[in-house]
C-alpha cells in the first residue's frame, strides 16, 4: 500500500520466471521489481504533489530486503517489512500489507516441535508423553 495512494495495489513479479514458493504457486518478488511492477490501476489516485492524479508508480529502489540470498545476479528477495521508494515522492512510501506467502509445516518442523505445541496444532492427533527417569534415594 502506498501512503500517498487511495487503494492497495497488487505487485506483479516480472523480474524472473523460475524462482517460486509455496510449491510453485507464486514467484518470489525481488528488489529487481522496479519501474511500474503493479497491476493497473496501481494505487488508485496519487496524492503525492500539488494535485491528485491517477497513480503511475515508478519504483526506484526497495529497502529492507533479504541480503543473504541473491536471485538473477544480484536481486534480493523482498520481505514483509520491505519498503519501496517511488520517484513521485522520493521517500520510501510503499509497504507490503499482504505478502501472500503461506508457511507450510514439514516433517522437520514437526519432529522438532515440543509436545505441547504439537497438541495445540492438532488436538486430535497422536499425543506423545515425555518420560522422565526419576531416582529416589532412601535414607
Amino acid at each position: 500500500m502506498c501512503k500517498f495512494g487511495s487503494a492497495p495495489g497488487r505487485l506483479k513479479v516480472v523480474s524472473h520466471q523460475l524462482i517460486r514458493i509455496n510449491h510453485g504457486d507464486k514467484k518470489i518478488a525481488t528488489s529487481a521489481e522496479l519501474g511500474n511492477p503493479f497491476c493497473p490501476p496501481a494505487f488508485g489516485v496519487c496524492k503525492a504533489g500539488w494535485f491528485s492524479r491517477p497513480c503511475v508508480p515508478s519504483i526506484v529502489k526497495w529497502d529492507n530486503v533479504y541480503d543473504h540470498m541473491r536471485i538473477n545476479r544480484g536481486a534480493n528477495p523482498l520481505l514483509p517489512e520491505s519498503r519501496g521508494t517511488c520517484a513521485a515522492c522520493g521517500v520510501p512510501c510503499i509497504d507490503i500489507i499482504d505478502h501472500g506467502q503461506v508457511e507450510q509445516l514439514g516433517l522437520m518442523q514437526r519432529e522438532h516441535a515440543s509436545t505441547e505445541y504439537q497438541n495445540d496444532l492438532n488436538p486430535i492427533g497422536e499425543i506423545k508423553e515425555e518420560k522422565y527417569d526419576i531416582t529416589i534415594q532412601l535414607i
